[in-house]
């Protein structure tokens, strides 16, 4: 194969298929169907957070929007198999596990919805004061969800009982600005919340364990853009820059920095290295003591997300350009430029990635 590979768009009920190209002379985003799931852009377009969940074994991939639809998709093929409409938007990503998906609404509303035969139906729901605004945590038959009064919640996966919430509610007309997981780690779950402040709490009853502030929001705006953590520290970061490292055990600050803007940030599981992404499209990569490794900057346009899989980094912008860079040196491996940006989180599985526009199509892409 010499030049560009020609592709090959075979639409079958929405969906265009397009056969994977193989070739060792072409790497980068490799596209293998697209299928559009909405024709109304303004309704249905997808949440900054949302994102699919698959179901490797049967081939399935689930994905919602706006408008409170939850879709099941052939992950081979593209194809829509079902629709399943609920009475508030659902903004975040799924959760499935053994023929169960578990759904959160803006209106607080839990559905879990039986998916293992046929058409769904609903086992359970569950309505909560105030929006759910993190992604759904599950472990031993529980859930974990945080909402926008800054409460979070442990419900039980078998019919929705509540098993506890904590946190103080908030007056109406606190702005909440969050995009960070209620992460699970051993015995203990790991949050921020809305009033500056990350939350180590006990996974069995909601006992505190230790608290940080990282920041006033009396004295300026900010919010939370970036958690993880380990068994050693959890690394977190703010919309207006501050990096912080703190050890996991003893809640200590080990170092923090501040920087520019941060849009994301994400740790190399195999170097522990640090990968900051900023807003103006500087990429800045840490070792574990906070020291500058590398950085670069390809595009000087509005950075909005990224991810590490596989070796690779996927950087998106707010133009709908994505780029593919080497893990271990950032060099450009490759670039695609989608007709919108994609705001919502990319599922990955094995090689592909299942990248959902904000104008509502659902594209799988072999990474190569």
């Amino acid at each position: 194969m010499t030049g560009k590979p020609n592709i090959i768009f075979l639409l079958l009920a929405g969906t265009i298929l397009i056969p994977p190209l193989f070739s060792s002379e072409f790497e980068g985003f490799i596209p293998h169907w697209q299928t559009r799931l909405t024709e109304n852009l303004f309704v249905y377009k997808p949440f900054e957070y949302s994102g699919c969940v698959l179901d490797s074994e049967y081939q399935r991939i689930f994905v919602t929007n706006r408008n409170g639809e939850i879709i099941s998709l052939d992950s081979v093929t593209g194809g829509i198999e079902w629709r399943f409409s609920l009475k508030h938007p659902i903004h975040l990503k799924p959760v499935y596990s053994e023929g169960i998906l578990f759904a959160a609404s803006t209106g607080g509303e839990i559905t879990a919805l039986d998916v293992s035969k046929g058409k769904p139906h609903i086992i359970w729901q569950k309505e909560i004061p105030g929006g759910i605004i993190s992604d759904i945590t599950t472990s031993d038959q529980k859930i974990f969800i945080l909402t926008e009064r800054n409460t979070l919640y442990s419900i039980s996966a078998k019919d929705g009982s509540v098993i506890y919430h904590i946190g103080n509610d908030l007056t109406e007309g606190f702005t909440v600005y969050t995009n960070t997981p209620v992460i699970l780690l051993g015995e203990r779950l790991i949050y921020t919340l809305s009033t500056g402040e990350l939350y180590v709490v006990n996974k069995n009853d909601g006992k505190l364990i230790y608290k940080i502030g990282i920041y006033n929001p009396d004295d300026k705006i900010d919010g939370f853009t970036g958690l993880t953590a380990d068994s050693e520290s959890i690394l977190l970061s703010t919309q207006s820059g501050l990096l912080y490292r703190i050890g996991t055990e003893s809640g200590k600050i080990i170092w923090s920095r501040t920087l520019a803007q941060i849009s994301a940030i994400k740790r190399d599981e195999e170097s522990r290295d640090i990968f900051v992404f900023h807003n103006d499209g500087t990429i800045a990569v840490y070792d574990p003591d906070g020291k500058t490794t590398r950085k670069k900057v390809f595009l000087k346009k509005n950075l909005i997300g990224a991810d590490i899989s596989g070796g690779r980094i996927i950087v998106r912008y707010s133009d709908g350009k994505m780029l593919l860079l080497s893990k271990n040196d950032l060099s450009l491996i490759s670039s695609v430029r989608l007709s919108s940006p994609v705001l919502a989180k990319i599922t990955y599985d094995q090689r592909y990635a299942y990248v959902f526009s904000s104008k509502g199509s659902l594209i799988k892409f072999l990474i190569k």
